[in-house]
């Protein structure tokens, strides 16, 4: 019973950790392309002295990315403690329930179940780090779907897109391309 009873929390508990899981991931996706693009034009920053402004929005998306790990650990936290305190409370619940009932709580009965629940103790305390990571496999799952599944961009190679040499008269393309008064897109 107390596992059924525990059961819709430790539900709840793994939606919050998947909702920061994923929220951690986008603060570490917007964070490392922040930083790829300011690294790979790093002389415009060096040019106009931007490191500082540059700096403190890397450090801003980064507090982002941190807040949203430190809530997901802290559902993570109250997930493992549920996960360990549930064999003390099967067995305290059990044992109050027998002595309720009327029966006669003996030493050797005790001890037999203390053995039984301790032996459940080891499969139990393995759940709350297997839902965790249930959650992060799911998160990355549904990430790499969507970038699969996104259409596919036209590429064309240079000696594909032209069927004749270039022509230069101000402007440089092939046969495929706008005309020179057209607009740029």
């Amino acid at each position: 019973a107390v596992l059924v009873c525990q059961l819709p929390l430790s539900v709840k508990i793994g939606k919050m950790q998947a909702k920061y899981t994923k929220r951690t991931m986008q603060g570490r996706d917007r964070r490392v392309k922040f930083t790829s693009e300011v690294l790979q034009g790093l002389r415009i920053p060096k040019l106009f002295a931007w490191e500082e402004p540059l700096l403190e929005q890397i450090r801003q998306k980064r507090r982002v990315e941190l807040s949203a790990v430190l809530r997901g650990a802290l559902f993570s936290t109250v997930s493992t403690f549920l996960w360990g305190a549930t064999p003390i409370f099967v067995t305290l619940i059990t044992f109050v329930v027998y002595a309720a009932l009327g029966n006669t709580l003996t030493a050797a009965k005790a001890f037999t179940a203390l053995a039984l629940f301790n032996v459940m103790r080891f499969p139990l305390n393995g759940i709350p780090n297997t839902i965790t990571r249930i959650i992060d496999v799911s998160v990355s799952v549904k990430r790499l779907s969507r970038f699969l599944s996104a259409k596919q961009a036209l590429v064309l190679s240079l000696d594909e897109a032209a069927d004749g040499p270039i022509t230069i008269d101000g402007y440089y393309r092939g046969a495929h391309a706008a005309p020179p008064d057209a607009a740029a897109i």
